[in-house]
């Protein structure tokens, strides 16, 4: 009884202190378990998911503010009510709540996401990350007016808050255990729906209504003190096993010296997630140390220091070698965090300062330059780092070497999975079709086949089949089942041919890896035979027009009616040229079609059924 009204108290005091964040993001979480593996079906549920994730940039935002005025209410001229403090908050939860609006736009709206024309995707990656950002950077903000406010050093707030934000995971961990338990037992002797989904939604509603309140309980009730299990666990065991980490790569770093061998591939990524654990570890002993292991445990970070020489070595190796990629670009933004880390640590360390806290603020920069910064975040950096093998290979010509070719071909790659909109912009200023033909160096490798003109050019610049409407088209994706009802009439037919029951093998599946599929003779294969082609070009050309009509209407709602429709073109069994009948369940077709003009392109047909001969 004693424990659970400890949690009560807990629950209620966090609730009091934070009521915006906290029941706007319970709503948000409401809504959102109500749209899980609903939002696809209705424009109902993609404007509850759109509401959803308003409500919780909001709620974010709002535990920002509550955060800056549970630090500043100690302050005799703090006022909240005070016209900047006003502004700065409204403003805050605003930029909050708008900030997933794009992301939803760019999903769910034809009309915005077509402004961006064969750039869609990268505009969706682009919102996104701004969401990364600005939700990360009002987390950490709250995180560090939540330590200024304890009054603790930024060890011992760090300390507390994971004990605390422990306790809050197993509180949740039981509650959504328990009920889901009484549900499962309920759903399986009484009701017999076996719906998963339903333990999607019970979990993602108490996220809200225990995660999140418990969350940031955890954060804010530091003032007792830490269990002697936590002590025993952060001051003796945890360290252990990180001095004996340390050892292992101290050994291999002697290794290395002696031999005198390049490290490998794999060292870097060890030593990194060496330096989290790390880091964590010893931030939480120096929390809760003993006297007598105080210096040891100060110590301790120092002895990570050569390591960091290691990850330079191994990261300027590859990047001299094969250029920047995304990933690299990370791994150089954690050896900046963590010779930042190591500038503040080293301060507090020689003139007992509690600066370490200011990593918050490094973590916010290096976020920002990564994801969002203009010319120099990682995507750009891609693009700055392949760019020059590719011009060293226009400027040679026809003195290029297929070592050349080989290294700008890998260079335009690069560049065009990860250099983002930069990279995209690059590509199509400063390449010509004929210098994309000369990058396929290989007959197993079709430039065309692979997209690459298709992503960068539009028909005015390049003339090929591929290459077909440029902004003005839409790319689409229909899948049909088909309603074949009552008596089938096999007369004359005495042999059926059906796929393995289980196996998903579709009778036809196109194009092959040279070619695109002709829909007036599609062959059919099952089990690798082929029994003859149908003409499938009436029915997939009715399903365009009828996708094209959808499109122009900007109707994105189910229609019975359409789907009906579509169903009947499929429904009549289809003659074999080799003698016998198709009977088509589904079909799915992929491909393209021009917005303003007649034509199509179609890439993929799928066909799932059974012949009969």
């Amino acid at each position: 009884m004693i424990f659970i009204n400890k949690i009560k108290k807990f629950f209620v005091d966090a609730v009091k202190e934070h009521p915006v964040s906290i029941i706007s993001f319970f709503i948000s979480s409401v809504l959102y378990s109500i749209t899980l593996d609903n939002y696809n079906e209705l424009v109902i549920f993609e404007r509850l998911l759109l509401v959803s994730k308003i409500l919780m940039g909001f709620a974010f935002g709002a535990l920002l503010c509550e955060a800056i005025h549970s630090y500043r209410k100690k302050n005799d001229n703090y006022s909240w009510k005070h016209v900047p403090n006003i502004i700065s908050n409204v403003a805050i939860v605003l930029v909050a709540a708008i900030c997933p609006i794009p992301s939803w736009l760019m999903e769910y709206s034809s009309p915005f996401n077509k402004q961006f024309g064969r750039l869609d995707y990268l505009y969706s990656d682009l919102f996104d990350y701004i969401n990364y950002f600005i939700f990360a950077t009002l987390i950490l903000l709250a995180i560090f007016f939540f330590y200024k406010k304890s009054e603790e050093t930024f060890e011992v707030y760090a300390t507390k808050a994971f004990c605390g934000l422990m306790k809050a995971a197993l509180v949740y961990g039981v509650v959504t255990i328990g009920i889901l338990s009484v549900y499962w037992a309920c759903d399986t002797l009484l009701v017999h729906s076996d719906d998963y989904e339903m333990s999607l939604r019970i979990a993602a509603f108490l996220y809200g209504l225990v995660a999140f309140p418990c969350t940031i309980a955890g954060l804010t009730k530091t003032e007792g003190g830490i269990s002697k299990f936590a002590k025993t666990l952060f001051t003796y065991v945890l360290p252990i096993i990180v001095a004996i980490s340390f050892l292992i790569i101290y050994i291999y770093i002697f290794k290395i010296i002696f031999t005198w061998t390049f490290p490998r591939n794999e060292v870097f990524s060890i030593i990194s997630w060496v330096f989290c654990a790390g880091f964590a570890v010893w931030t939480l002993a120096q929390g809760c140390f003993d006297e007598h292991f105080e210096k040891p445990l100060k110590i301790m970070p120092f002895t990570f220091i050569p390591f960091i020489i290691l990850q330079i070595v191994c990261l300027v190796i590859r990047i001299s070698n094969y250029g920047f990629t995304v990933t690299r670009y990370y791994g150089l933004a954690l050896i900046v965090f963590e010779i930042a880390y190591f500038v503040f640590y080293t301060i507090k360390f020689c003139k007992d300062r509690d600066v370490t806290s200011g990593i918050i603020f490094v973590a916010i920069g290096l976020l920002f330059i990564t994801l969002l910064a203009p010319g120099i975040n990682a995507h750009s950096s891609v693009t700055l780092s392949h760019s020059p093998t590719i011009e060293h290979f226009l400027k040679l010509g026809d003195k290029a070497t297929k070592t050349d070719k080989e290294l700008a071909r890998n260079a335009y790659l690069a560049i065009d999975y990860e250099g983002g909109i930069s990279g995209y912009n690059y590509l199509k200023k400063n390449l010509k079709p004929e210098d994309l033909k000369r990058l396929a160096l290989t007959d197993d490798y079709d430039y065309y086949e692979d997209g690459v003109l298709y992503d960068v050019y539009d028909d005015e610049d390049v003339e090929d089949e591929d290459v077909l409407y440029g902004e003005n088209s839409t790319q689409f994706d229909i899948f049909v089942s088909s309603k074949v009802i009552g008596t089938i009439d096999i007369s004359g037919l005495n042999k059926i041919y059906i796929p393995d029951i289980g196996s998903e093998d579709d009778i036809n599946v196109f194009p092959a890896e040279d070619e695109r599929p002709n829909i007036e003779a599609i062959p059919i294969c099952i089990h690798d035979e082929e029994l003859g082609t149908i003409n499938l070009k009436d029915p997939i050309e009715k399903l365009i027009e009828l996708e094209k009509n959808r499109n122009a209407s900007e109707s994105y709602e189910y229609d019975e009616e359409i789907e009906d429709e579509k169903s009947e073109l499929f429904s009549e069994p289809f003659e074999l040229s080799d003698g016998g009948k198709v009977f088509i369940s589904y079909v799915n077709i992929t491909g393209e079609f021009s917005d303003d003009a007649p034509g199509y392109k179609i890439d993929i047909v799928e066909i799932n059924g059974f012949v009969v001969k």
